[in-house]
């Protein structure tokens, strides 16, 4: 192959990118090695002398290859380029608009200006990520202010919970206010619940009540945090004065959610009773719940917590064989929360779903319960050989078995199902790739 030319079906590996897909379009640069193979992207960033907008540089992956290396070539390094992993990922930016690309780490930001109306969507630091609050408050002020990028509101929620987080609420309400002026985006729901937990954590009901009241619709999870924080705050009074405005005739609860969200204040008000150990008046209010708010995940599971965390062995045990059949993941952490609390009880793993089976292998794995772990693990791969090819465990239900069996000891059981994962994940890789 000459300096510039062409392989069709070429399937080496580029010297670049690590790619040994093939490629139709493979191209050599005047400044390249005389043995230097790259693909078409790879070349274009090298005469440009941009960083790849994914990976740390463009030429080779990192030694802890928790990075995608090159978006143009479709590479795998640790995580697949796609919305899940991305989210699994501790990428801070995820994403930049056609014509940007950038290089993040330890000391600092290489750029290319990025064009106008361009997205840039900054992933808010955890405990795993790479990137701590201030770094990606500075991503955010780098962007959107000095490189007039165009934000979107995600972006900005992830920026005003990590202010809320570091406990700078007044910056978080900054951004919030800035937000409402400027007028070209509208904070959403979760905006809303951001920060009104926020002022509801630092004492500041009254602003936290001017928030709410702010709202463009009515949210009852909103309502609920402001209803908790003054009950949490001793003023019942004034929780009560909420509730009934909520519940009464001129309520602006949408319709849909009325009794969902009824059944769910109703349950902030039996935690109050249970915490002032007024048990009675907490079943009062048990008694009062309708059935069919009972068989709501989201307000059922807030009664079942409720039940579990105040002792109430016989009332929550009903209600989780109520709900048994529609239970969610969420479900089976409350019931599995707290080993023994059901005494002799023994939990019908056969009658929940499969969507549960991860909760319920992690608890049971923490338990050291690693026989009934395993029958649900065997469970899970039922299916895999049959027409849903990417049924199976994932990452995180491989992990607690791994860790399950440490716990106990069986070393070797945690090297084979290490070495099991690796061939799952694997072979969904590739279905992914072929499809």
């Amino acid at each position: 192959m000459g300096s510039t030319g062409s392989c069709h079906e070429d399937i080496r590996t580029r010297d670049a990118c690590g790619s040994v897909m093939p490629l139709k379009s493979l191209k050599r640069t005047k400044d390249s090695q005389p043995e230097e193979l790259l693909c078409k992207y790879c070349s274009k960033l090298r005469k440009s002398n941009q960083y790849c907008g994914i990976c740390k540089r463009i030429w080779h992956p990192p030694d802890d290859r928790d990075w995608v290396c090159c978006d143009g070539c479709n590479v795998w390094d640790g995580f697949m380029l796609n919305a899940t992993t991305l989210r699994m990922s501790a990428l801070s930016v995820v994403h930049v608009g056609q014509g940007s690309s950038h290089q993040v780490n330890g000391k600092g930001i290489q750029a290319a200006e990025p064009k106008s109306g361009s997205l840039v969507l900054i992933k808010g630091p955890t405990k795993q990520s790479f990137v701590g609050y201030d770094e990606a408050i500075s991503l955010f002020d780098y962007f959107f202010n000095e490189s007039q990028t165009l934000p979107n509101m995600l972006s900005c929620n992830l920026i005003i919970k990590a202010h809320c987080d570091q406990g700078s609420v007044d910056h978080a309400l900054e951004l919030y206010r800035h937000i409402l002026l400027d007028g070209s985006l509208a904070p959403g729901i979760e905006t809303y619940r951001i920060l009104t937990k926020a002022l509801v954590g630092a004492k500041r009901l009254d602003e936290a009540c001017d928030v709410v009241r702010s709202m463009s619709r009515c949210d009852f999870a909103v309502y609920d945090i402001l209803i908790r924080g003054f009950l949490d705050k001793g003023k019942f009074v004034r929780a009560s004065q909420i509730f009934e405005e909520l519940k009464g005739p001129n309520s602006k609860l949408p319709w849909r959610n009325y009794h969902k969200a009824i059944a769910i204040f109703n349950v902030s008000f039996m935690d109050y009773w249970f915490k002032q150990g007024k048990d009675e008046e907490a079943m009062e209010i048990f008694a009062t719940l309708e059935h069919a708010e009972l068989l709501n995940t989201i307000s059922g599971n807030g009664v079942l917590k409720c039940l579990v965390e105040h002792g109430r062995k016989t009332e929550a045990w009903e209600l989780f064989l109520d709900m048994i059949e529609i239970c969610d993941s969420e479900t089976v952490g409350i019931i599995m929360s707290k080993e023994g609390f059901f005494g002799e009880k023994t939990i019908p793993f056969e009658r929940v779903r499969r969507t549960c089976y991860t909760r319920m292998i992690a608890s049971l794995c923490q338990q050291g319960n690693m026989l009934e772990a395993e029958k649900l693990f065997a469970d899970m791969f039922a299916d895999v050989d049959g027409d849903d090819l990417l049924a199976g465990p994932d990452v995180s239900t491989f992990r607690a078995m791994i860790n399950g069996y440490v716990k106990v000891g069986r070393v070797d059981d945690a090297i084979k199902t290490l070495n099991k994962m690796k061939i799952s994940n694997l072979r969904k890789l590739s279905i992914h790739q072929a499809t």
